[in-house]
């Protein structure tokens, strides 16, 4: 049986599992008659089979080899000891920990804040801003010296003084040089939460007082708002602009697109965003404050699906951009859950209140001996003799817990503190314990859990093993050289032009002089006439030279290309279709070897236990799904 290799992301859909299986959850197979249940199965089945597009892992019986496959792996990364490796124990319980911070954010503030974010979402603001940076552990006369500094900026803004130049004065953000504070566009989720408060509480053209974030101590005003522009989706053409032609080429290009040639044919021939080029020009979709402005300004202009921009430049080159499609807003009840994950990951979780503290309190059985507290300064010359001060529900947490949290924190005995440190320890047991008590919480920690174990397993075990073992990736490499071959391919000059006769001159040249940069200086003295020239090797099914063009050395004919175009090339040598070298493709060929040792593993690991499926439930299920 051949087992394709699973990547991390499908590593970790496999292990989404539940913690408490029902009574009467049917056993689907055993691994040493360890049970896996049917109800963990369909889970994972019917979550991978939602992202994937492999038709054979949407198959119930090939899907439950790929399980098994799978559930072997778990079996051999626990027996091997990886889930007790230090780095491993370290990044879970990191993990862990923040996974379970949010169940203990109240869902009302929460909705309100996903409320604020829609808002803010649907309503860009424009701002400026100066920064002073200040330390987290500034001293207070630190602290004061950046407040009042701001202080006086704002005054001097107040008092007639462009933002711009104030901000260049006083901004220790590096880039206030160039744009005077200048930060275009944005909307919620797109700067630090504290900083996107401030400017949104602002009135278009008002200054804040200063306000801290992580980075320091700002004052920022409010431009002006706007509806948001939604996203936009866009296809284009780039020509660098050390390129010594660029605007010309740029031009020439523009010219053939007005001419009716396709965009994506051009984009694809001659654009240098080798990224896009392959897909004919086409860029993820974006918003603001994703791509330079000038650019995004050009692209939210184009009003019409097809409709395409004159040439512009930028820093990176000179643009030609085609609208693919827009994209609103969506409603507030299609983002709200989208917002809600992305507020439970962001920094404003940190503002909700204490509103689930208060409820454990009220739930748990709490004893709290903090009147017994003995004298903080003298704790450690007491050893181990250390009295209990908090008992939650069946955990009992010691004085010299306490006194430890007092040193860490710099905090003298006292009420407040402890009341702090009762916090955190209700917090910590509840976290502790939440995998007891919530579903959802204990499948996906078990899925991170599994993923990161299979991660570590398959580096040691496959990845870096391909990577060493040089032999065997030479021996694999001679044993399957049919699969690495080149296409008949050709070393050229192509020219191409939507005027054949001037073409027909370049022809003629090429046939004496084969310098490309004195041919391009001979033919686009004319900017409004230019031709276009191209040189490299290439593969006859890359896409670049003509369809059914012979491959012999020589000036060839002018042959017409698209729908308006004409092109001539010069093949300086055909290089025949054969073997490549090793050092040509080692990244396929270590990819390949990769399956071939883990398709190989996984044949020991099944011959290593034994593995019993229930064909009774398994037809059920196949039934089951067969029905849907």
């Amino acid at each position: 049986m051949i087992i394709k290799k699973l990547c991390l992301a499908t590593l970790l859909a496999f292990s989404i599992s539940v913690t408490a299986q029902q009574k009467d959850n049917k056993q689907l197979f055993t691994i040493d008659s360890e049970p896996v249940y049917a109800k963990e199965f369909l889970r994972v089945f019917h979550k991978n089979a939602s992202i994937v597009n492999d038709e054979n892992k949407k198959d119930v019986k090939n899907y439950l080899e790929l399980f098994i496959n799978y559930k072997l792996k778990v079996k051999e990364a626990e027996e091997k000891g990886y889930d007790k490796n230090p780095s491993f124990v370290k990044e879970y319980n990191k993990y862990r920990e923040q996974l379970a911070e949010p169940f203990l954010k109240d869902t009302k503030v929460t909705d309100q804040l996903v409320q604020e974010a829609y808002d803010r979402t649907v309503n860009e603001v424009n701002a400026s801003h100066i920064l002073i940076l200040v330390k987290p552990d500034a001293s207070p006369a630190d602290t004061l010296k950046a407040y009042n500094k701001l202080i006086k900026a704002r005054k001097e803004i107040l008092s007639g003084k462009s933002f711009a130049l104030v901000a260049k004065k006083y901004s220790e953000d590096p880039s206030a040089k160039e744009n005077g504070g200048d930060l275009g566009y944005f909307s919620a989720f797109n700067m630090v939460y504290p900083f996107e408060n401030a400017v949104y509480n602002l009135k278009e053209e008002e200054i804040s007082m200063p306000f801290k974030t992580k980075f320091g101590y700002h004052i920022a005003k409010a431009n002006k708002y706007r509806k948001s522009r939604g996203e936009v989706e866009v296809a284009h053409i780039m020509i660098k602009n050390e390129l010594p032609d660029a605007e010309t080429k740029i031009n020439e290009i523009y010219k053939q697109i007005k001419n009716g040639e396709d965009f994506g044919f051009l984009a694809q021939k001659h654009s240098d965003d080798k990224f896009s080029s392959k897909n004919q020009g086409k860029l993820p979709k974006f918003g603001s404050g994703r791509m330079l402005e000038e650019f995004e300004n050009v692209a939210f202009s184009l009003e019409n699906n097809g409709e395409y921009s004159a040439p512009f430049q930028t820093k990176y080159g000179w643009h030609i951009v085609k609208l693919v499609k827009k994209y609103p807003t969506p409603s507030f009840e299609k983002l709200k859950d989208f917002l809600k994950s992305k507020i439970e990951r962001s920094d404003r979780a940190q503002i909700v209140g204490n509103t689930v503290l208060n409820r454990l309190k009220k739930e748990y059985k709490i004893v709290n001996n903090f009147e017994t507290v003995a004298n903080y300064k003298n704790w450690k010359e007491r050893k181990d003799n250390f009295k209990t001060i908090l008992e939650i529900n069946d955990k009992k947490i010691r004085e010299d817990v306490y006194y430890k949290y007092l040193y860490k924190t710099r905090q003298k005995s006292n009420k407040a503190s402890f009341d702090k440190f009762l916090n955190k320890q209700i917090a910590t047991y509840f976290k502790d314990n939440l995998h007891l008590t919530n579903e959802d919480f204990a499948s996906t920690i078990k899925e991170y859990k599994e993923g990161l174990l299979l991660f570590d397993l398959l580096q040691k075990q496959i990845w870096d093993k391909s990577e060493k073992d040089t032999l065997g990736l030479q021996k694999y490499f001679a044993n399957h050289q049919d699969k690495y071959q080149w296409n008949d391919r050709a070393d050229v000059i192509i020219a191409t032009s939507t005027e054949e006769a001037k073409l027909k001159k370049v022809r003629k040249a090429l046939k004496k002089n084969q310098d490309l940069s004195k041919l391009r200086e001979e033919f686009n003295k004319d900017k409004n006439s230019v031709i276009l020239f191209k040189e490299g090797v290439f593969e006859t099914t890359e896409g670049v030279l003509p369809k059914g063009m012979k491959m012999k050395k020589g000036v060839s004919k002018v042959m017409k290309e698209g729908q308006n175009q004409y092109v001539v090339i010069f093949v300086k040598d055909v290089l025949k279709a054969g073997p490549k070298e090793l050092k040509e493709v080692r990244g396929q060929v270590i990819s390949d070897y990769q399956g071939y040792i883990e398709n190989e593993w996984v044949n020991d690991l099944r011959n290593k236990h034994e593995i019993i499926i229930n064909q009774d439930t398994l037809n059920e299920i196949i039934n089951q799904e067969k029905n849907k």
